[in-house]
């Protein structure tokens, strides 16, 4: 039973070095091209390994720090086919004061998503539809705790990604069963949203390796929802005309940077906690050894072996 290779990893762009290997630089495309081209490649694979017959598929995200929301989505909703359904999480943002604040200044202003992050635009309500541009879901805020915190949110809603590039199939196009995740827990942001839905949804077998032996680990790092650097949010404060505000931060003096987790996901297994809170080590976990240690092809080898036979 043949098996397909497909790795994740966080340097260059896509590329085929072996008929049935694809190595894709990361979910970070450096520009729109980046993203149509990733899109193209994972249809292009799909159907390469369907012809020759392929029917296990080993997918790598070890080291994946993450990048395009909708990428990690599509990616997901391209396996899983569109009969599946919506192929995200429940996600909520921040409402403090200065978040309801800045939506309210970008709605009197008449800004939408093309120039802000925060405008109502940039998302779907939990029916399917777009939110218009003069919708203030951060108001009123629903209360929330964390670690016993008060941490206000907005009213629950969905990603809205851009329609693909590529025809999607309706039914997965490899049996997800057949179907293993591979990392060593470093896997953030959107690797880990993707590789949470993987596993939420299709219980999609995750192997492990590395880590402290005898200690737990999970298969996935920082899953938020959505990220924003310092600029991101320097900038959506200023262009909501509140730089000046008592509420709004400081120039930042020294040359730095800070993230945010903005958004939050909500978990499947419990829909009240993000999956930012919920334990899931990994199914299957194993150390590295001298032959499996900084080569991926052994990994891939001894984890063909374990599953597929």
């Amino acid at each position: 039973m043949p098996s397909f290779i497909l790795q994740f990893s966080i340097h260059d762009g896509v590329s085929l070095l072996h008929p049935l290997q694809m190595f894709v630089g990361s979910f970070e495309p450096d520009d729109g091209n980046a993203i149509y081209n990733f899109q193209v490649d994972v249809q292009n694979a799909i159907n390469q390994f369907k012809s020759s017959g392929v029917t296990n598929l080993l997918i790598d995200v070890t080291n994946n720090n993450g990048g395009d929301i909708c990428l990690g989505l599509f990616l997901h909703q391209y396996l899983a086919g569109t009969k599946f359904g919506f192929s995200g999480f429940q996600t909520t943002s921040r409402a403090n004061p200065l978040a309801q604040k800045i939506l309210e200044s970008e709605i009197t202003q008449g800004l939408n998503s093309s120039l802000t992050r925060y405008s109502a635009d940039n998302w779907l309500f939990l029916n399917g539809t777009q939110m218009p541009i003069n919708f203030a879901y951060n108001r009123p805020s629903l209360p929330y705790r964390v670690n016993g915190h008060k941490d206000p949110t907005s009213q629950r809603f969905l990603d809205l990604c851009p329609d693909a590039n590529v025809a999607m199939p309706a039914d997965p196009p490899i049996d997800l069963n057949n179907v293993v995740i591979i990392g060593n827990g470093n896997c953030a942001s959107i690797c880990a949203t993707f590789t949470t839905l993987m596993f939420e949804r299709h219980q999609t077998k995750i192997a492990t390796f590395g880590g402290f032996p005898n200690k737990p680990i999970e298969y996935k790092g920082m899953a938020g929802a959505e990220v924003l650097e310092w600029f991101d949010l320097d900038s959506e404060i200023k262009t909501a005309g509140l730089k000046d505000d008592p509420l709004a931060p400081p120039d930042l003096l020294v040359s730095a940077n800070m993230r945010h987790n903005w958004r939050s996901a909500y978990s499947f297994i419990d829909e009240k906690l993000p999956i930012a809170y919920v334990s899931e080590p990994s199914q299957f976990r194993f150390p590295y050894t001298v032959d499996t240690y900084n080569n991926p092809q052994n990994v891939w080898t001894f984890v063909e072996g374990q599953f597929f036979g």
